[in-house]
């Protein structure tokens, strides 16, 4: 009889270029730097239909894949969910669940070991005490106590995570998927009562997230930065001071032109992440002449994007109004 593993890790996607390379630089990430965990196994969950020569690629890295509907039309982020009703709780130990558009730079066999669910807590809490109070009123919760801090802002905050890594000990997923799904198609009705916060509907998975650890009552784990570490955001000073090198790498939308990872302040980091692009564009036949460094407008907005006052909600508001009169133009 074989020994289930300690751990599995799973993500899920699109059938898109943009999204095939994003989970190709995951999977071999893991499988290169991955250590304890590198052969560990990985399910990729890819929406409505998987490309041939991708899934020929995946398999070659040892990942298995799988073809899923969106479990909530109109809401993509919940797609992710995919990753946690899939899970057979007999398959592993525990359940790693990615965001696509992270990298392993580490080991992370032992992120949330021991616990019943591992978070990082949100990188900015855009929710006003008001919002909170609506929101835990419409759930009919009590507010839990803000034990909490946010890695850019270094805000104290109610148990609000980033969902780009979820650590969940195997015997809870089922559980977790079923409420997690239920409270992410409530959202929608929570937003038409509430229109004015259809600013934050972005992080209506992560509000779900919240509504479900409150009523299963589950006590999280706070995972410490570097195992969801942002490259988009800076660190507030509380939480530069104790992290690490990342294990896992959030790189979001901190990616070049042509779409490879962009170099960062640490050099065995950018070692890495070279490395990773490197292997990206053999396989892809892609022109690669090392990492590119951030332009002066991009280190601006990365130090803005640690200002309060920028991150406020009528600054994000101001910000998305003139990203639509962009979009506008552009199609006029």
């Amino acid at each position: 009889m074989h020994e289930r593993p300690s751990v599995t890790f799973a993500c899920v996607g699109e059938n898109t270029s943009v999204w095939h390379r994003r989970i190709a630089r995951l999977v071999k990430s893991l499988r290169t730097f991955g250590s304890a965990a590198a052969d560990a196994p990985i399910s990729v969950y890819v929406v409505n239909s998987c490309d041939d020569r991708f899934r020929e690629l995946l398999s070659e890295l040892g990942a298995g894949v799988e073809i899923v509907s969106p479990p909530i039309p109109g809401l993509p982020y919940a797609n992710k969910l995919e990753m946690f009703s899939r899970f057979d709780p007999d398959s592993a130990q525990r359940l790693v669940a990615l965001d696509c558009d992270t990298v392993v730079l580490g080991d992370p066999s032992q992120f949330g070991a021991d616990v019943d669910l591992a978070a990082k807590p949100a990188d900015s809490d855009f929710l006003t005490a008001g919002d909170w109070k609506r929101f835990f009123d419409w759930l009919g919760v009590e507010p839990p106590p803000r034990r909490f801090r946010t890695s850019t802002l270094g805000q104290r905050t109610y148990p609000y995570f980033n969902s780009g890594v979820v650590v969940v000990r195997g015997s809870l997923v089922p559980a977790l998927a079923r409420e997690w799904q239920r409270w992410c198609s409530a959202m929608p009705e929570f937003f038409a009562l509430h229109p004015s916060h259809a600013s934050i509907s972005t992080f209506a998975d992560q509000l779900a997230l919240t509504a479900t650890i409150l009523k299963l009552g589950i006590d999280v784990r706070p995972l410490p930065v570097h195992a969801n570490y942002p490259a988009h955001l800076p660190l507030h000073r509380t939480t530069r001071t104790t992290a690490l090198a990342p294990v896992v790498y959030h790189y979001h939308s901190f990616v070049d032109g042509r779409g490879f990872l962009r170099a960062t302040a640490d050099r065995s980091t950018n070692a890495k992440l070279d490395f990773l692009n490197q292997w990206e564009a053999s396989v892809l036949s892609l022109n690669y002449d090392g990492l590119a460094r951030p332009g002066f407008r991009d280190s601006i907005r990365y130090v803005l994007r640690g200002q309060r006052w920028y991150q406020a909600r009528s600054m994000r508001s101001l910000r998305a109004r003139r990203a639509q009169r962009t979009v506008a133009r552009r199609r006029t």
